[in-house]
């Protein structure tokens, strides 16, 4: 079952005055056509510029290692060298919006690659033109991974860049006034993504002078209320107007949005109001005059495959042999530094409100229970979660222990008793189950996970609603791709002991 969002026309019947954008647009006067690659930003120019040059290289350098000076394959070299860089024009792998999505950018260029050597393929059999055998066999899956890790490289320059306040899109925002601020957020708070908020457009409210619109510590000034966005556009230095998709516009509005942005180059970007949702779970099919946005159902029932399941174990069983030596070692420190035993058991609650005992190493004193009713008060975090950064429960040895995550090594018996899994949420206690409204209880639609989003995302630096939506995110968009990644994060979590305490 999906479910389908009008994404365009007709969303709502609109009054005939309705005019958020000019329903007269002015052709430029060097003609129709498009100035974008004149009016994009300068850092964007440079930055293709300088991918066309490494690519070029990574090809003639694979083409060149297939080569291995053979007489006769000056003439093919060459040919397959043209048609390889001509293939990731036509491509378009470098466009900005392209180069912004990292898995997009790797299809294009893999898919650019296969043409090229079809082409290649195709000339070579046409003319009868005679090339080794084995040739392609190498230039192919050679040329292919010298691409992704000149990709790779670059795409680390530009997030450094970002980073550091550059190579950025400046954006306009335009929607209600909250719905921008909030989208304003949304496009801020991962800054590798390149999004600087420089403007606010609100439709029907005509902006006062000095006007701003707060968001998350910052502000940035209302600039449009209707008529041509360009003005607003120039005024800030936007090279992207991002629409929260209110309802207020119709299709035709937006059609004439994308005619009054084209002779600048402006990007636009159409936002609807849908989060939570990964975007393996979208895809846009038209129908009649109008694009759906069809949202596949939650996948949290996958997680328990047979196949998932095997998996899991086999991982435990694995990291059980491996950390048996650390988890001896643990073991005698603990009993040398405290008393009490080496396993603290505790209550969790797992998959469908079932209740089970979560193993861990000791980390703090025998008698911590007992002294947790007067540290309440004290806690760093908001909600039913529990922390105290400098716990006076825990031992010398358990802080070590705590931070590099070693007290939780036990866990894996619990995978292996089917109570947990390798990724998924914080296994919560019973206390904070009792707190549980309707939507955080779908996180024990799922077993817990030893490590999950939240732990790769900060840990205990997380706020209770932070590491709740991350927890609902995993539940709802789970793939088994998702899960590798997240076991690949938590190694260097780990070594990084980022919000171990």
């Amino acid at each position: 079952m999906s479910v389908s969002r009008l994404a365009q026309p007709g969303t709502r019947r609109l009054p005939p005055n309705h005019t958020p954008f000019p329903r007269v647009f002015s052709v430029p006067k060097k003609g129709l056509q498009s100035s974008q690659t004149e009016t994009r930003p300068p850092w964007r120019r440079l930055y293709a510029k300088r991918l066309i040059a490494a690519d070029t290289a990574a090809i003639c350098a694979t083409v060149v290692l297939a080569h291995h000076g053979q007489a006769g394959l000056v003439f093919p070299s060459v040919l397959l060298v043209v048609l390889w860089a001509s293939a990731l024009i036509i491509s378009d792998s470098r466009s900005g919006e392209v180069v912004d999505v990292r898995i997009q950018e790797f299809q294009r260029v893999a898919g650019a690659s296969m043409a090229a050597l079809g082409a290649f393929g195709i000339v070579t059999l046409v003319t009868k033109l005679e090339v080794p055998a084995g040739y392609l066999e190498v230039v192919l899956p050679v040329g292919m991974l010298a691409l992704w890790l000149n990709r790779l490289v670059w795409r680390k320059h530009l997030t450094r860049k970002r980073l550091s306040g550059s190579c950025c899109n400046m954006v306009l925002v335009i929607g209600r006034r909250n719905d921008a601020a909030q989208m304003a957020e949304q496009l801020t708070s991962q800054p590798k993504n390149g999004y600087r908020v420089v403007g606010f457009g609100i439709p029907g409210q005509d902006p006062r002078p000095d006007e701003h619109l707060h968001f998350d510590g910052r502000t940035a000034p209302i600039l449009w209320g209707g008529g041509p966005v360009t003005t607003a556009a120039g005024a800030c230095g936007a090279d992207t107007v991002v629409v929260v998709d209110t309802g207020e516009f119709s299709g035709q509005d937006f059609q004439r949005l994308t005619w009054d942005l084209e002779p600048m180059g402006i990007h636009l970007i159409i936002a609807p109001r849908l989060t939570g949702v990964a975007s393996s779970r979208l895809s846009v099919r038209r129908s009649g005059d109008v694009f759906l946005l069809h949202v596949e159902e939650p996948r949290y029932r996958a997680a328990e495959h047979s196949v998932v399941r095997a998996f899991d174990c086999c991982f435990a069983l694995l990291a059980l042999m491996v950390s048996l030596p650390i988890i001896v070692l643990a073991a005698l420190a603990i009993k040398i530094d405290s008393r009490g035993p080496v396993i603290y058991r505790s209550e969790r609650i797992g998959v469908n409100g079932q209740p089970f005992v979560m193993f861990k190493l000791r980390t703090m004193v025998e008698t911590a229970d007992q002294q947790l009713d007067g540290l309440l008060g004290s806690s760093d975090c908001e909600g039913p979660l529990f922390k105290i950064h400098d716990d006076p429960r825990v031992t010398s040895v358990g802080r070590f222990l705590r931070r590099y995550s070693i007290d939780e090594l036990p866990q894996f018996i619990n995978v292996l008793r089917s109570e947990m899994r390798i990724v998924g949420p914080r296994p919560p206690l019973p206390r904070e189950v009792e707190t549980y409204n309707g939507d955080i209880s779908r996180r024990l639609l799922v077993r817990p996970g030893i490590t999950g989003a939240w732990q790769v995302s900060g840990r205990c630096n997380l706020s209770w609603e932070q590491a709740t939506r991350l927890d609902l995110a995993y539940v709802d968009n789970w793939s088994l791709w998702t899960d590798l990644l997240i076991i690949a994060k938590t190694f260097r979590a780990v070594l990084k002991h980022e919000g171990a305490y």
